[in-house]
């Protein structure tokens, strides 16, 4: 008996340790980056959350990228164009909406920014299981360089948010990306063959 006892104990030890290693390995993968910028005049630490999934009853929402970009059909004066790439799985069993009007970006005063023109702006219907990939392309002052990437969708409770600091667009040519669901509806979209 004593023996089965221990036999148990070593194999649950093992178990629990391997299990403990994998979920470092993950924690890894969606690990925070904490920077100190300045943005806006002041010296900020920012805990960067760029590139981890967040829930929310309906989405499985990942802020992949925050990226200073040219755009000229922003004409704020004094503003600069913030791309953030988002990905959105549903996770509901109906089909739910998601756009680039359901994020805005906060400044650590407060300020709230919204969403300017852009020919490449995503929003669409995402089918249970399915997953929308795009660019929001927000107006933002020229010296802000970290904020919170805020998705807070109009009449609904749903929100989160990600800590972010932004980076600057490596090359200034013109913008070509594309709204992506995948699924087999192609009408004005790319379809992708994979599946999540």
């Amino acid at each position: 008996m004593k023996k089965i006892f221990v036999s148990t104990a070593i194999l649950l030890s093992t178990a629990m340790m391997l299990s403990a290693c994998h979920t470092s390995n993950n924690e890894k993968s969606q690990e925070t980056r904490e920077t100190t910028v300045e943005s806006s005049g002041k010296k900020v630490n920012v805990v960067s959350e760029l590139g981890k999934t967040k829930k929310t009853d309906e989405f499985e929402i990942t802020v992949k990228k925050a990226e200073i970009v040219d755009n000229p059909l922003n004409t704020d004066l004094g503003h600069t164009t913030l791309k953030v790439e988002v990905s959105a799985k549903n996770i509901s069993d109906k089909e739910q909406s998601i756009g680039t009007g359901d994020f805005k970006i906060k400044d650590e005063d407060g300020n709230e920014y919204t969403f300017t023109s852009s020919d490449n702006n995503f929003g669409d219907v995402v089918q249970p299981g399915k997953t929308l990939n795009g660019s929001g392309y927000y107006s933002i002052p020229n010296d802000m360089k970290a904020g919170v990437i805020i998705y807070n969708p109009y009449e609904s409770s749903s929100q989160q948010k990600w800590e972010a600091v932004f980076s600057k667009e490596k090359n200034n040519t013109s913008e070509s990306s594309t709204n992506t669901q995948k699924s087999s509806d192609t009408k004005g979209k790319t379809a992708t063959s994979s599946t999540n």
